[in-house]
């Protein structure tokens, strides 16, 4: 259905970029899973910064800088790492993004070659695009829960 209100309050600005992104994302959906990937990766992104300058608005304890001392944009994969208060805070959503992120760096498209590994970086599965889906359901509960 169509985005609620809250979206666009979230949003803000970001709101017609981040619905983009949403729509990439579905028409990606069956005809490419790791496209679908990486476009939703970065509307997680989106929607999670967001969700952050809301957080930081009404004071709440898993609200987290998201600008470092150098002025730039404190990267995604950094603010979900498990010690933050975010993901200590909500582990549910925090671990789902967390975990697309980290296999959406994984990805042709994003490394020819994993990070740490070094191992040659391979396209999404159909069954792992599955298996984020459900976890992002109920991530999205919680989501929701927090927004605007």
């Amino acid at each position: 259905g169509a985005p609620s209100v809250t979206w666009r309050t979230l949003l803000g600005a970001s709101y017609v970029p981040s619905m983009g992104l949403l729509r990439l994302a579905a028409a990606a959906y069956d005809s490419s899973p790791s496209y679908w990937l990486l476009n939703q990766n970065s509307f997680n992104n989106q929607v999670f910064m967001s969700l952050q300058e809301h957080l930081g608005r009404i004071g709440d304890p898993a609200s987290q800088t998201i600008v470092g001392r150098d002025g730039k944009r404190v990267k995604f994969g950094v603010l979900l790492n498990s010690t933050n208060a975010f993901p200590r805070r909500y582990p549910r959503i925090a671990d789902c993004f967390r975990e697309m992120n980290d296999r959406r760096n994984s990805l042709p498209s994003s490394h020819p070659f994993e990070e740490y590994t070094g191992r040659p970086a391979i396209h999404l599965k159909r069954s792992e695009r599955n298996a984020f889906v459900s976890r992002m359901r109920l991530a999205l509960v919680d989501f929701v829960a927090l927004m605007p």
